[in-house]
């Protein structure tokens, strides 16, 4: 019912608009055309702006000391050894990709007698890495202008201040996302990532997009995460994480739309080889 209105509408403001395009409207036909028709077409969108979403978030200014120079593309991507045999089938191609340089240690190892001190940045920017899935954040502080890249959680924003220590935090209430402590100063049920597994070495653990670590248990030496996978995983004490999830939680939500796009993303396709072509398939009479 509503569809049908909608095209009576669009059929009388297109027989109106044409009506006074006669009596001398003509520039002005195509202005009032855009405002008050019901057609996608006339508005400049399609059904497959509906599906398609568009990337929320560009690049953003980062300096060229935080790019080590290479670009990963070809030989590095490709899926083959020093040989040349492939040894990861469906991968190859791809984009360019420039390397940004994150700060995974966020707080630098303690050396013998020496006092933990606060690191605190301010956010400058949030934006994308094509190496990685989740969003990156451009800060500086410190006590200087130096700037560094950190993996941007979830709802960080520009102009927050994330601190970073080894040591214990001045208040856990005051604890926000992006902040980074040892895990023997979080509370029972914190919700981390960025883990490492060894103290000063940097993250290696839960750093996709969207995932998080669940703190479970705590002993004299160890602490023990409940990974994405479910699974549980023990770490010493005096390893840093960081609180919060992953930015960009909607990762997994999105549309690919052409098969081109996954060329893009390094991948070949899968084709079907062998049994594959007639395994689970019905046989041709």
């Amino acid at each position: 019912m509503l569809n049908h209105l909608a095209m009576n509408l669009g059929k009388s403001v297109t027989q109106h608009v044409a009506c006074h395009s006669k009596l001398g409207f003509g520039p002005y036909a195509s202005v009032f055309l855009r405002y008050f028709s019901t057609s996608l077409v006339s508005e400049g969108r399609t059904h497959y702006s509906f599906v398609r979403v568009p990337r929320s978030i560009g690049n953003i200014p980062v300096p060229s000391s935080l790019k080590d120079g290479s670009i990963r593309r070809h030989k590095g991507r490709s899926g083959r050894n020093d040989t040349g045999q492939i040894v990861i089938r469906h991968r190859g191609g791809g984009h360019a990709q420039t390397y940004r340089m994150v700060d995974f240690v966020r707080a630098p190892a303690l050396k013998q007698n020496e006092e933990a001190r606060s690191i605190r940045d301010k956010v400058l920017h949030i934006g994308y890495d094509p190496c990685r899935s989740g969003r990156i954040a451009l800060v500086a502080g410190d006590g200087g202008n130096k700037m560094k890249i950190i993996v941007a959680p979830h709802e960080l924003k520009v102009g927050d201040v994330v601190t970073a220590s080894r040591g214990k935090p001045q208040s856990i209430a005051k604890l926000k996302p992006g902040d980074a402590y040892p895990l023997e100063h979080l509370p029972i049920g914190s919700l981390v990532h960025n883990v490492e597994l060894r103290p000063g070495n940097g993250a290696q653990l839960v750093r996709a997009a969207g995932t998080c670590a669940q703190l479970v248990l705590k002993t004299d030496k160890i602490a023990r995460l409940r990974l994405p996978s479910k699974e549980e995983k023990d770490v010493p004490l005096r390893c840093l994480a960081s609180l919060g999830r992953v930015s960009n939680i909607d990762n997994k939500n999105r549309v690919i739309g052409k098969a081109g796009r996954n060329r893009w993303l390094n991948r070949r396709p899968k084709g079907q080889t062998g049994l594959n072509r007639t395994h689970w398939k019905k046989k041709r009479v």
